[in-house]
């Protein structure tokens, strides 16, 4: 390196404890490397090895937790490194954390890039950053926290921009090869895995810093995964059913989807018009019924009007056989509700009010319109749809017992909708969801 560099020379000596006071050549060794330092003393700065860590800047994360760190008898994991990834949602919330990093080292104004690094520093709380019983990722709290921390990042950065309408982004968001497509306007982003199935992992309502995908599925992958289509709790994931089914049938798994949507991948189209921008995605797929395949395409939009805070979303599910259909169409929206283990959020539906705590299922029957309010996250949401539909409420983990506030790792939103195509022909499905403030009740986790 260059001269002016700082070079350390670094003496590595065992020194016994014990002399059996015949063989003292060690100690002699040892004075005399000492003595021959001492006359250089203007040559080189002696420094105890504790000062030298204490003056050099961390390199990185060294810290591994007792809980990653596998016993004599267990098998090594080839994949150390990644064993993060095996965990639901944390990937979503990396590949956040380093796409606000890229935008902010991009940024040519100093004041406001020094500004949001400020801010970086703080949602890259690595505590925040690992599973734990009661923080961590894994715990509600701390993972809208720190996605509220980003989606404030974002939401400034969107402003410097001046679009009209809103904006399209096609990126390696996930950074696992392939594109997402993201949408966004002033009040809402959405990130849309088009490889598989069209699912949004992450919907931001940035006037609340909240993120209403951030269910948890406390499952550990056996792989790193960035996202696995069928076990990552994501919004919109579609179903196909071929018979009637009850609540208890669909969570106990007797009612399985029968298509090929969840996991296929969709193709894409995009328009963007000053009143607002919209994505079109559509796939060729099928459902499996009494052994036989039966050929089903379906078509996905999902829009944000100009600068509201309203997200609209489009079915059409088309039939080029010759026979017709009678189906189910099942869309499950998992969604993160702070205020569930608190008493803080309830469904309302005209005359039907329920408290939400994930303790006991909801059932809803014959609705178009209705609204839940989170007054942990301060958001109200507006459902409204085309046509009447069943929708139920459930958390898809059994409370502990004895848990009087069980802890929440999202509210499943299950909407059903009973469709019948004739050959060659397609119905449609429509609906929109409005996030609106209301007052936030309850603790504030604004803590390092």
């Amino acid at each position: 390196g260059p001269d002016s560099a700082s070079r350390v020379l670094t003496l590595k000596y065992l020194y016994p404890l014990e002399t059996d006071g015949e063989n003292q050549h060690h100690k002699k060794w040892l004075e005399q490397i000492s003595a021959e330092i001492d006359k250089r003393i203007l040559e080189f700065q002696p420094l105890r090895f504790k000062d030298v860590l204490g003056n050099t800047p961390p390199t990185g994360l060294h810290y591994f937790p007792s809980s990653f760190v596998s016993s004599d008898n267990e098998p090594a994991m080839p994949y150390f490194l990644n064993h993060l990834h095996c965990y639901d949602q944390i990937s979503v919330m990396q590949r956040k954390l380093m796409d606000a990093c890229d935008s902010v080292r991009e940024l040519k104004e100093s004041k406001l890039s020094a500004k949001l690094k400020r801010q970086l520093f703080f949602a890259q709380d690595i505590n925040r950053f690992l599973p734990a019983e009661h923080a961590g990722f894994s715990s509600i709290s701390d993972r809208l926290w720190t996605y509220g921390k980003l989606i404030d990042i974002e939401r400034e950065l969107y402003e410097l921009r001046d679009a009209e309408g809103g904006v399209i982004q096609l990126s390696d968001f996930l950074r696992n090869g392939y594109k997402s497509v993201i949408l966004s306007n002033r009040a809402l982003k959405i990130y849309i895995d088009h490889k598989n199935g069209a699912q949004v992992y992450a919907l931001d309502y940035r006037e609340r810093s909240y993120n209403a995908c951030a269910a948890y599925n406390p499952m550990v992958w056996p792989t790193p995964n960035v996202i696995v289509p069928r076990e990552s709790r994501l919004g919109f994931r579609d179903k196909i059913f071929t018979k009637p089914f009850t609540l208890d049938d669909y969570r106990k798994g007797a009612a399985a989807d029968c298509s090929n949507f969840t996991d296929s991948p969709f193709e894409y189209i995009f328009k963007n018009s000053p009143t607002g921008v919209k994505a079109l995605l559509n796939c060729n797929g099928g459902f499996a019924d009494g052994g036989h395949d039966h050929p089903l395409t379906m078509d996905k939009v999902f829009g944000l009007e100009k600068d509201g805070a309203a997200l609209v979303y489009s079915y059409r599910l088309g039939n080029t056989s010759l026979t017709d259909y009678s189906l189910i169409l099942g869309i499950e929206l998992p969604l993160a509700l702070p205020g569930c283990a608190h008493g803080n959020t309830r469904i309302v539906s005209g005359k039907n009010k329920f408290s939400i705590t994930g303790k006991e299922p909801i059932i809803i029957n014959d609705t178009a319109e209705w609204e839940i309010e989170d007054g942990g996250a301060g958001v109200q949401m507006e459902f409204v749809t085309q046509k009447k539909i069943n929708i139920w409420l459930f958390s898809p983990e059994a409370p502990a017992a004895g848990a009087d506030n069980p802890r929440s790792n999202g509210i499943t939103l299950f909407m059903s909708c009973p469709i019948e195509i004739e050959k060659n022909s397609a119905v449609t499905f429509t609906g929109r969801i409005t996030f609106k403030k209301i007052k936030a009740r309850g603790e504030a986790h604004d803590s390092l």
